[in-house]
């Protein structure tokens, strides 16, 4: 499992706040974005708006960074991503970076 996380911007033309085109798309990726996430094996965890500067973060639990690649695919997607600019992070947690340095044998210097 990967934590994915994404950083989409968007120019204030194509804010789906005041653009009609990209506001439909928007919509109907709010309508359908559950359903594509649940047929790539994906969880949706949040989305966090930062209104003034035109991003938005996104969280999602996936099965592996190729699964998250299949829901970037689907056509919804695909037609979103001609209004954005987003890079995309994988995750993992402090204890799953512990197990996998360990697993390494990589020894950690204690301070």
């Amino acid at each position: 499992m990967v934590t994915v996380f994404v950083f989409e911007r968007h120019t204030a033309a194509d804010c789906p706040a005041r653009n009609e085109i990209s506001g439909k798309i928007f919509g109907e990726l709010g309508m359908k974005g559950q359903e594509l996430c649940k047929k790539h094996g994906i969880k949706f965890v949040g989305a966090w708006i930062l209104h003034p500067e035109h991003l938005i973060i996104y969280q999602y639990d996936a099965p592996s960074m190729d699964a998250y690649i299949q829901l970037e695919r689907e056509p919804l997607m695909v037609k979103w991503r001609l209004f954005t600019d987003a890079k995309f992070k994988m995750g993992i947690t402090m204890e799953d970076a512990m197990k996998t340095l360990a697993a390494a044998a990589i020894v950690i210097p204690a301070k």
